[in-house]
């Protein structure tokens, strides 16, 4: 991606309130992702980009050394191409890092192992969104 091609395709969904597998009860939950495409009127053109659990959603930014690379291998002209950042990477998603909304320091190491069930709801509400 060249840098004046803007990010329009990035955002922060909010969750109001989450509750992890482990019980933790989260809330104002940001999950980061980013987007490529366009989304069709019958919304049947989308493609879930999963990504590593040590990777950020930044698709273009990892698959620059892969075969194909975003453009090619997921074609993001023809298809709306949606990554989403798992729990508990500090790339924008609820982390340790994270600011809770009570104590209004960050959660550290009260921040709660998260599981794949965890990542795949707090991606299904941000895109949904």
């Amino acid at each position: 991606m060249s840098v004046t091609e803007p990010l329009a395709g990035e955002g922060i969904h909010v969750v109001p309130s989450f509750t992890l597998e482990s019980g933790m009860e989260l809330e104002q939950v940001p999950v980061a992702y980013k987007t490529w495409g366009q989304l069709s009127a019958t919304r049947d053109n989308v493609v879930i980009i999963r990504h590593a659990f040590t990777g950020s959603a930044d698709v273009e930014d990892w698959s620059v050394g892969t075969p194909h690379g975003l453009r090619e291998g997921f074609r993001p002209t023809i298809l709306f191409c949606f990554c989403a950042n798992v729990l508990g990477l500090p790339y924008g998603t609820a982390s340790h890092v994270t600011m809770n909304p009570y104590t209004r320091k960050s959660y550290g190491p009260e921040f709660s192992q998260t599981t794949i069930r965890d990542d795949v709801r707090s991606e299904s509400s941000a895109r949904t969104h």
